[in-house]
């Protein structure tokens, strides 16, 4: 794996994985530094709403679009 910063590109080498207060601790090395990345459950459940939920906004914006349309329609041919 590699880690992207504003001061360049690191390897991070994993070391290990726990679950500690509920919370997925990843342990691991970016280049020279030990470095530790804890998630919680919110962290997991964010990106799967809104991948989710993407889809079901873009009908409804393209379902609200198709609907003003009708009726500008209908406005202008009685």
């Amino acid at each position: 794996m590699k880690v992207t910063s504003p001061v360049g590109e690191f390897p991070f080498e994993l070391t290990g994985i726990s679950v500690v207060n509920r919370r997925v601790k990843v342990d691991g090395a970016m280049g020279a530094w030990p470095s530790q990345i804890e998630l919680e459950p919110r962290d997991f459940v964010q990106p799967v709403l809104l991948r989710a939920l993407t889809p079901l906004w873009l009908f409804l914006a393209l379902a609200l679009t198709a609907r003003s349309l009708a009726r500008s329609r209908t406005k202008r041919n009685p």
